[in-house]
């Protein structure tokens, strides 16, 4: 037996091993892919030990296998991570190289072992190699014979040590032969090569300082190290093998060097050697005859090798690196370590008497180092890698990313300069700058842009210039000539940094806006700039801007509200050195956004300029005076010139005409152009399309060629730009004939062409307005003409598709589309592609339905809007489809929730897709082909593991019209602005602070306004004048005025997206606001005096009333003691208080909370009148208009009166007027929180003629409404279906045909907002609800009603339609049309969260039935206070089970006996058993949906059940209780009754589970098992119970924290439930000290300690897995536990046959992990709620899939085979669960 070193083997000292320079190590070639191969399995062969007479043995030797006995002369010798030899008797057949080690069972064999530890990488060497002969020379052998000794025949090979002193003693063997000994040398030598210089060699480099000494590589390691260490971890992912005696040969397989191999021979080598090491490690933990602790450290060693080597190893493809050579050296000598370590365990696994005396060493019964240190020192090496390895790729990386990223920027901005650059212009364009012309409309617009800001920085303000003229006068080459002058001259170089273009359309949308101030802010800050909507774009341009001198131009603005963004952004303090400079048809625009002084009128050209233009063109020079004029000029000039009329496009087209056919030609085509007289009459310039025509004849003349290309330009809208390749499809042309032809008609000045944006060769071309109006009313006037020219084009873009329209997965046929997704992105197409489609006529318009049907469609569109549903919501109007603008409303709300729960958005998508289809009703036709289309395109985006639900689960249609995403907090409060374009807008305030703008129609938000610093508690709209308050009525704009609890109000410019006031005095928070109109020259003043003034009232206890236009306090109204909670205006009149000469006039009314009303003059700031009669709060107040010829009504008129509503459950009626109260309305039973009144026809109920009379309604905290004729103090009618407090109402009008309509006319509803998360549509005449309105994810907060549309979108004449908006807790707003709302039986389930779940049997026949048979039942308790019994096979709520009077926390299933508990042959049923917060339990009959029995006893919340057996003779089922009164109750749940008490807790009892424990224990009858109950405490212990006597019988002691969670655990035993040795249970605990414990609740043990997780312990269950086969026989099946924590994380800890727990798999999931349960239908599987998303974990595999569910869950279970149900806010859906 050979010494062994006592020095560690990973450590050796550089004072005691001399380096020398690398050896030579023969190493293969490149090709020699078999030497290679060999390299990585053992050589082995028959050799002898030299004759002596005996072997100089170690004590331990002699003491573990007695006397030394002479050697046997012949030896096999292994060569495999060191020297293993055993003697062998003479006859055995000897060992062949390549194949494994023997096995060691039976053959008796003693092994020796030479661990030999390659060099390192500077050359040090751990073993040398010597052959010669075996006598020296002959005068050796001679001397031998002269003494009688025989003379050794053969060669020696001699491995020693070059240490000092040795780490071994010499070994020495014989060979028969000269070849045979220098084989062994080659081989030893070879395996002694660090595994540094082979990858130095692959990577065909260098070392440091010198050659390889593996030679040169032919074949350079390129990505080698990633393919390496995807093979290893493949290899090792296969399963560590039985023993360690055949893990050379399964290491050793081809697959892994043909995995490697592409990356050279010397990558296969390093990935054979590295999964040598891992699995061998891998395998040690299996080994049974090893020690416990070396074991577990060959456990740790093989987790730190995945985590820390493999690592190491893919970052040595960057061999550039500072780091990498050192990382490379680092890792060969790791290598080392673990190849001496190998070895050592290879011997260990084949020698019995080695593993005694590694036993005995680490048993420290032998001075040595122990195995299992020398494990630990290799881990420590291996760990030690990661600093190393982690600088090493964090540099890599950096550096790839930084490279890449650069790039990226670079292009990025290059794009960005591209799309704003200032177009070019033609040379023959003429523009002087002299004082001579100073009064051409470029110099005087020039000049407007040099005028400096003011200096003063306070007043600093940028210009805003604006350009007005029609089409074709010019405006937008007199813009580029004043930007390109800025740009080149010096003044303009000091005046402005840069100069911008921005290029607008009358189709533009906003996301072109986003883009183009996106590019603006990425060229100003040099780096990438994003914003997903127009406010943020806003304000990313604004801080760009913030200190520059730019100017941005603007062209061809149509839309102010776009313009205005721009003007918002340069406009900014910061900003006050830049200029926009726009263009505009519109007067209202241009006098809107810029100031009067700052408009110039571009008007047509004067005579003289334009003659000039004209020349310069006919001429091609740039110039007029660069040839004299002929006669035939002088005769065509003033023709062509009276023709032109002064606009430029004219101009420009005939004089290229002039030089293309000359002054002769031109002139007669002119002629024969107006001679036709083809100009519409509408059009301003007559003659301008007559030179169109003359123009066009030149083209027609060259034959039909041209005539083509030019009428296909018809398909092009205003401002689009084709690139050459988009040309080219609508020309049928190559490209370089589509440049020839391009470049022609740009001669004629009928097309503009300048250079593509990408900097290549080919071009983009552009055409002006008024052409394209030309080629469609002219040259292809019909829509029907211009179909032809759309198909030809997309037919040729069709030719660049790959193949047909491919097929559906889940179909396999096709829905006749082509697959328009894949064409390749040129700028123009993916933009257009529909509205060509639509254009193209009724078969390519089922083309477009058909693409907007199919997901793949939808995912570009949905990439190229910014991750909305923008651009398919655009694509879809096109359509005209109605059922598709649902479908985008679908997508809407399926994106935003997959932000919001983080989930794959194309998989959630998917899902909504065919859970609101697949049952929607539909009328047939499209809308049917529509849903069949897009269900069968979504199910290929559906992945596996994935959800359907089952049919009463099913989800609706959207019934909102639009989602509106933006605000970040709950949205407060909302109304309705005009625009001063006559467009309604909705204006929201949220508790983020702001208001948003929105466009309710196309579902935008135009505008954020900032300002306030807390939460926006009420909106109103007030009208100011224009100029002054009182000036002319058409010249009355509207603000919006905000409150807010930041003690102010604001009023805005909805328009402009400006605060314009700010109105300071309150000292509180300010709760409401409305308008009152008072007189302009006192109250009641005469006509046409009238003004708005803004009243608010505050928690400081006082209104104010103010001047909104002028921002002043113009009154301070005092008299309240509380709070002030509403106002309202009402009119009151006639001799009344105030009133003068019989006038109307309108007083305040305002509610308090010191329970009384009070009546204000506004105008004149006075208390009026005190109405007293609430005995709590007044909530809210309303007007309404009553009696005919009634109370103070004169002449059979109406009178106002004042309705409130308080928290003493009743509402008011109040004569304002005389300050009394005329009725009190009684019916709620809980507080009035809102009141709105409402118009109904009751034929004449009080009504004049006509029969129309208002009636009051008025929500509740009770969850109803209730409807009031205030007239007489009577309820009419009492409106219930919201299952919460109603918050907020409003009334929307909607179309009669029918519906209470007096001929098909409108009709009025009441729709309410609920904290139930619905609306409800009401026909308050009928009291009836006719639809809910479902959508929102929280608590309704507000609505109201804007007016919106036209297009015969349900109005009338005026194509007018009301929609409802209501803002939410939920952070949205939704906007609907209540007209089309339906009652959808849409299951939601509980009022509340559903807090637990559990599954019954109830009988089929009736509870315990006879042949009915069972079925299932699942019940889920609530936070509403309720359990709910569900139908399992059809998701149905079949009873609700009421008596809890708090929250349900908690329910389990106990049987009990059908005729008396435990009785005899009627069989046993089970019970529900539910826990609450109101300190009992209840029994509950899922069946009849009773409740059986009422548990009292706790005096604290019940927090945990379950179930447990006791009994002697036959078992019985006990109920067990947990409660935070620290207490657990054992109860008789048949007979009702508390059987025992069990107390010992110190805290509250946390959860319970039961454990089987015992043989021949307590009331076991035959040696059986019993149950006990173990509870976990906040008093970190756990107490394992007796349940049947009510005794503790064990305390488990060891937790420093709350126990959160406990479960039992079956491990250990030779068998599944065998005799024997069999299984038995163990208790295993989590905590919040972030460990997990396992018990053995039989002795009261803790037998492990899991740690792991860095947060508190959540939740903890067990997984069955296969053992030896699923459910197989005898390998049966194993445990493991799971484990998830607050940490986001979920760990499998395996259960190994010996009862001890390993580290498994960890998974990092979205959020914290609340709950976990088992899928019975799939080994290894569980659910994992990660509130509010559900994760699929396969514990098999290795996989975690977040399930795509748009709603938040907090429980889900799986209750059969393939079924699920998941309980959250207000919902319970049941679901079919795919996994494969």
């Amino acid at each position: 037996m050979l010494p062994r070193s006592t020095a560690p083997t990973g450590s050796v000292s550089a004072s005691t091993v001399a380096p020398v320079g690398l050896r030579n190590y023969h190493l293969p070639g490149d090709d020699e892919e078999t030497a290679w191969l060999d390299l990585l399995l053992p050589f082995a062969g028959r050799l002898r030990l030299p004759h002596t007479s005996s072997r100089k043995k170690k004590a331990v030797c002699q003491c573990f296998r007695g006397p030394v006995a002479k050697p046997k002369p012949a030896v096999d010798v292994w060569l495999q991570c060191g020297l293993h030899f055993c003697t062998v008797p003479d006859g055995d057949v000897a060992p062949v190289p390549g194949r494994p080690f023997p096995t060691a069972a039976g053959d008796g064999r003693v092994w020796d072992f030479l661990p030999l530890r390659r060099d390192a990488p500077d050359g040090t060497r751990f073993f040398d190699v010597r052959v010669k002969p075996a006598w020296g020379d002959g005068t050796g052998a001679a001397a031998a014979v002269r003494k009688g000794v025989r003379a050794e025949s053969g060669w020696v090979v001699e491995v020693s040590s070059p240490q000092s002193p040795p780490a071994f003693d010499p070994v020495t063997f014989v060979a028969e032969n000269k070849g045979d000994a220098a084989e062994w040398e080659r081989q030893l030598v070879m395996r002694a090569a660090p595994l540094s210089v082979v990858w130095q060699r692959a990577l065909g480099r260098p070392t440091v300082g010198g050659s390889s000494a593996a030679g040169p590589s032919t074949r350079p390691w390129v990505g080698g190290a990633r393919a390496l260490s995807d093979a290893v971890n493949k290899l090792v992912g296969t399963g560590a093998p039985a023993a360690l005696t055949g893990i050379v040969t399964a290491v050793m397989c081809d697959e892994i060097f043909n995995a490697v191999t592409s990356a050279g021979s010397c990558a296969a080598f390093v990935g054979g050697a590295l999964a040598t090491v891992v699995r061998v490690c891998a395998a040690a933990v299996t080994m049974r005859d090893f020690a416990e602790d070396l074991r577990c450290e060959a456990q740790s060693l093989s987790d730190v090798l995945g985590s820390h080597l493999l690592p190491a190893v893919i970052s040595l493809d960057d061999a550039g690196s500072a780091n990498a050579a050192i990382l490379r050296n680092k890792v060969a000598v790791v290598a080392a370590c673990l190849d001496v370590l190998v070895g050592r365990l290879l011997h260990l696994s084949v020698s019995k008497s080695a593993g005694l005396r590694e036993a005995a060493i680490a048993g420290g019964r032998i001075e040595a180092l122990s195995p299992v240190k020398e494990v630990e020192a290799c881990r420590a090496a291996v760990a030690a890698l990661q600093t190393t390895t982690a600088l090493d790729v964090g540099t890599h990386h950096m550096k790839l990313t930084t490279d890449a990223a650069r790039v990226a920027h670079d292009e990025y901005i290059e794009d960005a300069q591209a799309l704003v650059a200032v177009p070019t212009m033609t040379d023959r364009i003429v523009a002087e700058w002299g004082d001579a012309h100073a009064a051409q409309p470029w110099c005087r617009l020039l000049k407007m842009v040099m005028r400096e800001p003011p200096q003063s920085a306070a007043a600093m303000s940028a210009c805003v210039v604006g350009a007005l003229g029609m089409g074709g006068v010019g405006k937008t080459t007199v813009c580029k000539l004043v930007a390109q002058q800025v740009a080149k001259d010096n003044a303009g170089r000091q005046r402005y940094d840069n100069v911008y273009w921005v290029q607008l359309s009358q189709e533009v949308i906003e996301a072109k806006v986003i883009q183009y101030m996106v590019a603006l802010a990425t060229v100003e800050c040099q780096k990438k700039v994003t914003a997903p909507s127009i406010p943020v774009a806003v304000d990313r341009l604004q801080c760009a801007l913030a200190g520059k001198a730019v100017l941005v131009v603007v062209d061809d603005c149509w839309h102010d509200g776009l313009v205005e963004h721009f003007r918002s952004a340069v406009q900014h303090p910061q900003c006050g050195r830049c200029c926009l400079l726009f263009t505009t048809r519109l007067e209202r625009i241009a006098r809107r956004v810029a100031a009067a002084d700052r408009v110039m009128q571009i008007n047509p050209m004067e005579p003289a300029a334009g003659k000039d233009m004209l020349l310069a063109y006919a001429r091609g020079t740039g110039s007029s005076a660069s040839q004299p004029g002929g006669e035939d000029e002088d005769l065509a000039l003033p023709e062509l010139l009276k023709a032109a009329a002064g606009l430029p496009l004219a101009l420009a087209v005939l004089g290229s005409l002039v030089r293309a056919e000359g002054w002769v030609k031109a002139a007669k085509l002119l002629r024969f152009a107006l001679a036709q007289g083809a100009c519409p009459e509408s059009i301003q310039y007559p003659t301008l399309w007559a030179c169109f025509g003359a123009s066009s004849r030149e083209l027609d003349a060259k034959g039909d060629l041209y005539v083509c290309l030019l009428n296909a330009l018809c398909v092009v809208e205003k401002q689009e730009l084709l690139p050459l390749s988009a040309l080219s499809a609508l020309w049928g042309t190559s490209d370089e004939d589509t440049d020839v032809h391009a470049r022609h008609l740009a001669d004629l000045a009928l097309v503009t062409v300048r250079p593509a944006t990408d900097g290549g060769d080919g071009l983009v071309l552009g055409l002006h307005d008024l052409v394209i109006d030309w080629v469609r009313g002219y040259r292809v006037s019909p829509p029907e003409q211009r179909q032809p020219y759309h198909q030809a084009l997309l037919e040729r873009y069709g030719s660049r598709l790959t193949g047909e329209s491919p097929p559906l997965p889940s179909t396999g046929r096709s829905v006749g589309c082509r697959p328009w997704w894949l064409l390749s992105a040129d700028g123009y197409i993916g933009q257009t592609l529909c509205r060509h489609l639509r254009a193209a006529g009724p078969a390519l318009w089922r083309e477009l339905v058909a693409l907007l049907c199919d997901m793949r469609w939808i995912e570009v569109r949905v990439g190229h809007s910014g991750d909305t549903a923008v651009a398919y919501r655009a694509d879809c109007r096109v359509s005209g489809v109605a059922l598709l603008e649902r479908v985008a409303t679908i997508l809407e709300g399926a994106l935003g929730a997959a932000a919001r729960l983080r989930i794959p958005a194309m998989q959630l998508m998917a899902f909504e897709v065919i859970a609101r289809l697949q049952g929607a009703s539909l009328a047939g036709g499209t809308e049917r082909d529509v849903v069949e289309w897009l269900v069968q395109s979504a199910r290929q985006y559906r992945r596996r593991p994935s959800i359907t639900l089952l049919a009463s689960s099913r989800l609706s249609l959207h019934q909102e019209v639009s989602i509106l995403y933006g605000h970040p907090c709950e949205v407060t409060c909302s109304c309705v602005v005009r625009q001063s374009t006559g467009r309604n807008l909705v204006v929201s305030g949220s508790d983020d602070g702001t208001l948003r703008v929105w466009d309710a129609d196309r579902g935008e938000c135009v505008a954020v306004l900032n300002g306030h610093s807390c939460s926006v508690s009420c909106v109103c709209v007030v009208e100011v004048g224009g100029g002054g308050d009182g000036v002319d009525c058409g010249c009355k704009v509207q603000r919006v005025v905000s409150g807010s609890d930041d003690h102010t109000l604001r009023v805005w410019d909805a328009d402009r997206g400006e605060c314009v006031a700010v109105l300071k005095g309150h000292s509180d928070k300010v709760m409401c606001v409305c308008v009152v109109e008072v007189g302009g020259g006192g109250d009641g003043g005469g006509s046409g005096g009238k003004v708005q003034r803004v009243v608010s009232g505050s928690a400081d206890h006082m209104l104010r009333v103010w001047d909104a236009g002028r921002g002043e306090c113009v009154a301070v109204l005092e008299g309240h003691s509380h709070w002030v909670r509403c106002v309202c205006v009402v009119e009151v009149g006639g001799g009344g208080v105030g009133g003068g000469g019989g006038g109307k006039a309108q007083r305040v009314v305002s509610g308090s909370r010191d329970r009384t009303l009070r009546v204000w003059d506004a105008g004149h700031g006075e208390c009026v009148a005190v109405l007293k009669g609430h005995r709590d709060t007044v909530t809210c107040v309303c007007v309404v208009e009553v009696g005919v010829g009634g109370d103070g009504g004169g002449g059979g008129g109406k009178v106002q009166r004042v309705v409130s509503g308080s928290a003493d459950h009743t509402l008011r009626v109040w004569d304002a007027g005389h300050g009394e109260c005329v009725a009190v309305m009684k019916g709620h039973s809980h507080w009035v929180t809102c009141v709105c009144v409402v118009e109904v026809d009751v034929g004449g109920d009080g009504g004049g003629g006509g029969g129309m009379v208002q009636r009051v309604v008025s929500g509740s905290a009770h969850h109803t409404l209730r409807v009031w004729d205030a007239g007489h103090g009577e309820c009419v009618a009492e409106l219930k279906g919201h299952s919460d407090l109603v918050r907020c109402v409003g009334v929307v009008e909607v179309s009669g045909g029918g519906d209470g309509g007096v001929g098909g006319g409108k009709v009025q509803r009441v729709v309410s907002g609920s904290r139930d998360r619905t609306l409800r549509v009401w026909d308050a005449d009928r009291g009836e609800c006719v639809a809910v309105l479902k959508g929102h994810s929280d608590k309704v907060m507000c609505v109201c009603v804007v007016e919106v549309g036209g297009g015969g979108d349900g109005g009338g004449s005026g194509g007018k339609v009301q929609r409802v908006v209501s803002g939410s807790a939920d952070h949205t707003l939704r906007v609907w049309d209540a007209g089309r709302g339906e009652c959808v039986g849409e299951n939601l389930g509980n009022s509340g969260w559903v807090t637990c779940v559990c599954v019954v049997e109830v009988g089929g026949g009736g509870d315990g039935g006879g042949g009915g048979g069972k079925v299932q039942r699942v019940v889920s308790g609530s936070d509403d206070h309720t359990l709910r019994v569900w139908d399992a096979d059809r998701g149905e709520c079949l009873a609700v089970l009421k008596g809890h009077r708090d929250t349900v926390t908690c329910v389990c299933v106990a049987e009990v006996g059908g005729v008396g508990d435990g009785g005899g042959g009627g069989g046993k049923v089970q019970r529900v058993v539910s826990g609450s917060a109101d300190h009992t339990l209840r029994v509950w009959d899922a069946g009849r949906g009773e409740c059986v029995g009422e548990h009292l006893g706790h005096s604290g919340w019940v927090t945990c059940v379950c179930v447990v057996e006791v009994g002697g003779g036959g078992d019985m089922q006990r109920v067990v209780s947990g409660s935070a009164d620290r207490t657990l109750r054992v109860w008789d749940a048949g007979r009702g009754e508390c059987v025992a008490v069990m107390k010992g807790h110190s805290r509250s009892v946390t959860c319970v589970c039961v454990v089987e424990v015992g043989v021949g224990g307590d009331g076991g009858g035959g040696g059986g098992k019993v149950q006990r109950v173990v509870s976990g405490s906040a008093d970190h212990m756990l107490r394992v119970w007796d349940a049947g006597h009510g005794e503790c019988v064990a305390v488990l002691k060891g937790h420093r924290d709350t126990v959160t969670c406990v479960c039992v655990v079956e491990v250990g035993g030779g068998g599944d439930g065998g005799g024997g040795g069999g299984k038995v249970q163990r208790v295993v605990s989590g905590s919040a000290d972030h460990m997990l414990r396992v018990w053995d609740a039989d002795r009261g043990e803790c037998v492990a300690v899991l740690k792991g997780h860095s947060s508190p312990v959540t939740c903890v269950c067990v997984v069955e897995v296969g053992g030896g086969g699923d459910g197989g026989g005898g390998g049966g099946k194993v445990q493991r536990v799971v484990s998830g924590s607050a940490d986001h994380t979920l760990r499998v800890w395996e259960a190994s046959a010996d009862g001890t727990f390993m580290k498994g798999p960890v998974w990092s999931l979205p959020a914290r992990i609340e709950e976990l349960s088992v899928l019975p239908a799939r080994v290894g599987s569980l659910l994992c709620v990660c509130s509010p998303v559900v994760v699929l974990v396969d514990t098999l595999v290795g996989e975690c899939s977040p399930l795509a569910f748009p709603f938040g869950v907090r429980t889900a279970r799986a209750y059969a085979p393939g079924r699920v149900v998941f309980g959250g806010a207000q919902r319970v859906d049941f679901a079919h669960l795919h996994l494969v």
